[in-house]
Order: C-alpha cells, then sequence, then structure tokens
C-alpha cells in the first residue's frame, strides 16, 4: 500500500503542477502588460535597476561555496523568470541598459 500512496502523491503533485501552469498562461498576457506598463515610468526604471542589480543577473558569480551559489542561482531566476521572459524589447533594452 505504501507504493500506492507515493505514486497517488507523485499523481497529486503533477496534477496541482500543471494547474498552476494553466492559471499562468492565462494571466501571461494580462501580466506581461502590466509590468511593461509599471517598469516604463519613472520609478518603475528605477525599481528595475535596483533590482537587476540585487538579483545579480549581469553578473559574474562570486560564490565562495554552493550555498552562495544556489542562492545566486535563486536570485538570477527572480528576474530571468519572472519579468524578462514578458517584458517588450524596447522596455528590455531600456532597463538593461541602466
Amino acid at each position: 500500500m505504501q507504493i500506492d500512496d507515493i505514486v497517488k502523491r507523485i499523481s497529486d503533485a503533477r496534477d496541482n503542477a500543471k494547474a498552476q501552469e494553466e492559471v499562468i498562461i492565462e494571466r501571461a498576457e494580462e501580466w506581461k502588460e502590466a509590468i511593461n506598463r509599471m517598469l516604463m515610468t519613472e520609478d518603475g526604471k528605477l525599481f528595475a535597476k535596483y533590482l537587476i542589480k540585487y538579483c545579480v543577473v549581469f553578473k559574474p558569480s562570486n560564490a565562495q561555496n554552493q550555498i552562495q551559489l544556489v542562492e545566486e542561482n535563486c536570485k538570477r531566476k527572480v528576474y530571468l523568470e519572472l519579468f524578462r521572459p514578458y517584458l517588450f524589447s524596447k522596455t528590455k533594452q531600456e532597463i538593461e541598459n541602466l
């Protein structure tokens, strides 16, 4: 019975992940428009400048150990997965060249 429970938990986790992904896809256009409007304002550009610096997106890794490397990768993912794919090319050029 334990194997059945494990298989059920894995299946449930996969179904939950698919449901979350569908919600993200449905909201992608809405998110894309909102994030571009926000980052094109002066306050948005200031926010993006510091977000990019904090996320160490365009700097080589300074990690001294594996924990720091994982932390840096997680920070990069915030910008590279939540923001960058949804930016219009003009917005991307403006904020990444600040």
